[in-house]
């Protein structure tokens, strides 16, 4: 009988540990992945367009899930990147010069790694609790909206998919944005994940059941808040509109047959809506190509679209200033007169396409051409009078930030018009869900919204979210609608963005605190320290 090699014994031990070891890693790595997958797929069905009921309160839960198995933040910037990445590539369908091209998909890529960034963020923050303190309830929905808030401010704001968004398809917990306001519905939602992220971590039937009562109960106030169409009582006056969809591509260079294009496309509807005694007329955003004070030819044909529809018409056209060389995004409106009564000049541009940000202040940033148009923004938020109603106009991108629409509102808007030229995307995800914002803001004001949009989607929607008419994305077509002018105010109106401001102040008290430990902490153990 050999002697026993304890050595070679050893040896094979640690070959078998390693061996069922480099199994375990496996298995977790498979069950990372298939959490971060999970969380993705969850929070594409949440987001419009699918936008499906209950999906956005778990949607984040699997990959919180994942941020305590290690790699906190390339998990939830993968999963960040993996969404927004999907959600945006309409940005490549772009109608621009091919020399841009791939300046474009780089901005793509960009942009999508920008916004995952505020994902993994949250999600090495996330990682760094051990989830055993009730404040944490507090802190992580809070950090969650601070952030949201963050990406939405400035001249590079840009707040595409923030949570509130998922609610579209659940009205009654959208509606809940007339009283807490957008940021509140996303502070909602995040604390929804996280009470179905310790339902999982804790298994607790307990918190199971009270988790799927308050879902409940929230439905309940959420339908209770809900106007059941009181506007339709008879004593409510209406301003009749004709909304036209001409359904005429834009086109990244100057070509002189658009005009004559989109011209053709507006008889035939005008010979439509003339006999139905409207009292506006709205067009999209860039209705007519080119600026229209420089254009005799589209202000002769304005002026006797108006006279031969008998009522003032409101559109999109790039305009100038009279003292300088700056150009705006702007909207106007005319009567039969051919008079200008009102005219309303973009606030919010879209950056690295309209302009390129703080170029205003930063004057090397003026020299570079990125193939962007060269707008500057608008100062006034003043509704446009037309003797029926008071229009809050949003042009386009202005109409995925709440805080326009609230101020337009605040100043007198009784009915909001939305104009927009999205045929620049094509059939894609960005026109629908850029749709689908847009109807978030007629339930935080208590507004109707009107959209008209050159390709589509053009709408009517209520104060409570539904859409009343609309004509699908690239359809030609025409709708006339008799719409309810709507006075007085959501609590949202008067609070404003409390949720996002208290989210904030909640954000740094904890960032305090914790900073006091640390400090604490140290200053403790140099005292302690042998000396």
């Amino acid at each position: 009988m050999g002697r026993f090699n304890f050595t070679k014994f050893l040896l094979k031990v640690a070959e078998k540990l390693n061996f069922f070891v480099s199994k375990i890693d496996k298995r977790l790595a498979e069950i990372d992945f298939t959490l971060i997958l999970l969380g993705v797929f969850a929070l594409f069905l949440s987001f419009p367009p699918l936008s499906l009921p209950i999906v956005g309160f778990i949607a984040l839960m699997p990959l919180m899930v994942s941020a305590g198995r290690g790699r906190p933040f390339f998990k939830f910037f993968v999963a960040g990147f993996a969404l927004f990445a999907a959600n945006l590539y309409f940005i490549n369908y772009l109608q621009i010069e091919a020399r841009y091209k791939i300046a474009i998909f780089f901005g793509y890529v960009a942009l999508s790694a920008y916004l995952a960034i505020y994902y993994a963020v949250f999600g090495w923050l996330f990682s760094k609790s051990d989830h055993r303190s009730w404040g944490d309830w507090l802190l992580f929905p809070s950090l969650w909206v601070a952030m949201e808030w963050l990406r939405s401010v400035s001249d590079t704001g840009f707040p595409w998919l923030p949570m509130w968004a998922t609610q579209l398809g659940d009205l009654p917990i959208a509606k809940l944005a007339s009283i807490i306001g957008p940021f509140g519905v996303s502070w909602l939602v995040v604390f929804m994940n996280y009470w179905a992220y310790k339902v999982v971590k804790l298994r607790s039937k307990r918190l199971g059941v009270s988790w799927l009562i308050v879902v409940a109960l929230l439905h309940l106030v959420g339908f209770g808040l809900m106007d059941h169409e009181s506007w339709n009582d008879g004593n409510v006056r209406t301003v009749r509109v004709a909304v036209l969809q001409p359904n005429v591509l834009p086109r990244a260079l100057y070509d002189p047959k658009e005009w004559g294009e989109t011209v053709k496309a507006f008889d035939s509807l005008i010979d439509s809506v003339r006999e139905r005694d409207v009292d506006i007329v709205i067009l999209s955003e860039s209705a007519f190509p080119g600026f229209y004070r420089l254009s005799k030819r589209t202000q002769n044909y304005v002026r006797k679209m108006a006279r031969r529809i008998g009522a003032p018409v409101l559109f999109g056209s790039a305009d100038f200033s009279d003292q300088s060389r700056e150009i705006y995004n702007a909207v106007f409106v005319v009567d039969t007169n051919g008079e200008l009564i009102g005219r309303y000049y973009k606030v919010q541009l879209v950056p690295f396409s309209e302009h390129l940000p703080f170029e205003e202040r930063i004057d090397f940033l003026k020299r570079i051409d990125l193939g962007q148009s060269d707008y500057r923004p608008g100062h006034s938020l003043e509704p446009i009078d037309i003797g029926k109603a008071k229009l809050g106009v949003l042009i386009c991108f202005e109409s995925i930030f709440p805080r326009i629409a609230r101020k337009e509102v605040q100043n007198g808007a009784e009915l909001l018009v939305n104009v927009t030229n999205d045929g620049w995307f094509g059939k894609t995800l960005g026109p629908m869900v850029h749709f689908e914002l847009a109807r978030f803001r007629a339930i935080e004001t208590g507004r109707f919204l009107v959209r008209s949009a050159k390709t589509g989607i053009s709408a009517v929607v209520d104060p409570n979210g539904r859409i009343v008419r609309s004509i699908g994305l690239f359809k030609y077509g025409f709708f006339v609608e008799d719409v309810p002018v709507l006075e007085g105010d959501t609590l949202y109106l008067r609070i404003g963005d409390v949720a996002a401001w208290l989210s904030l102040a909640i954000v740094a008290l904890f960032a305090l605190v914790a900073l006091f430990n640390y400090a604490f902490r140290i200053l403790l153990r140099r005292r302690t320290a042998p000396r």
